[in-house]
């Protein structure tokens, strides 16, 4: 499972809980190294916030969507907007989250999608 989140505190929070919780996961602090990591390895699950520095998730996930192989990706946000849900899944996210969310919200959309 792959992480992808620019605040590297809330990053190496989601990867302690998913670890935790027996899932092997890698974190990246920003979209390049996502799509990096994503063309080097094979990930059941991406974990990916839409506001990401100088991109947003909405563009790695439609970056990561032309790759060879299908990774789902879930889209998390504190930014409110009632349309990025729509616009996420749109472009192929297999879910969004949004921020804050408990541990258990987080659990349930990664365990419905790393199946």
């Amino acid at each position: 499972m792959l992480v992808c989140d620019d605040d590297q505190g809330i990053c190496e929070i989601i990867a302690a809980i998913l670890r935790e919780h027996g899932y092997q996961v890698q974190k990246v602090y920003d979209g390049a190294m996502a799509l990096e990591e994503l063309k080097c390895r094979r990930y059941n699950v991406m974990i990916l916030d839409y506001m990401l520095g100088n991109t947003n998730g909405l563009d790695i996930l439609q970056k990561a969507g032309q790759l060879d192989h299908k990774v789902r990706i879930i889209l998390m946000s504190g930014y409110n907007s009632y349309d990025l849900p729509k616009r996420a899944q749109e472009l192929g996210a297999d879910g969004f989250l949004p921020k804050p969310f408990l541990i258990q919200e987080l659990l349930h959309v990664v365990g419905k999608r790393a199946g």
